[in-house]
């Protein structure tokens, strides 16, 4: 009798130390795509829901929390010639926050996003033809060019 007691408690504790990560049913699985030559940094401040890098070494994203053995939210470090995964959540079905973009010389500008589940998604439009937002898909980003001034410092990049 004591044994299935156990075994009861176990799969009560198991099932409820799943249901905060689970809890985020709805998900939209989009990409970050970095087709210039110098690594960019994305953190996602987010007021609903969470964003999920995957594909990603944990090395690329030091001050990101880990949880179940992805970074959330980020910061990270795209590098040159990479491809991420964004698993963009749902709190109550609805989705907001913004996203942090930061060049290699410091310069960074915000993209919000809100929208409520399952209408279709979509960052703000990005200011500058660096980063093209909602390629091919709303969510996605291509980072196209070296930084946010769309050159490079001299000595940085190549020619």
């Amino acid at each position: 009798m004591n044994q299935f007691k156990f075994i009861t408690r176990a799969a009560i504790l198991s099932v409820s130390l799943s249901i905060p990560y689970y809890s985020f049913a709805d998900h939209l699985t989009r990409t970050i795509a970095n087709y210039s030559t110098m690594p960019w940094e994305v953190q996602f401040v987010t007021s609903e829901g969470n964003v999920y890098f995957k594909n990603i070494d944990e090395s690329q994203c030091v001050n990101s929390k880990i949880v179940h053995d992805h970074p959330q939210n980020g910061p990270c470090i795209i590098y040159p010639q990479q491809n991420i995964t964004l698993v963009y959540t749902t709190s109550v079905s609805q989705i907001q926050g913004y996203v942090l973009i930061t060049d290699y010389t410091g310069e960074s500008h915000s993209l919000g996003y809100n929208q409520y589940w399952p209408s279709p998604f979509d960052l703000d439009s990005s200011p500058l033809d660096s980063v093209k937002t909602n390629r091919p898909h709303g969510g996605d980003m291509i980072i196209l060019l070296e930084s946010w001034g769309g050159r490079c410092k001299p000595g940085y990049c190549a020619d």
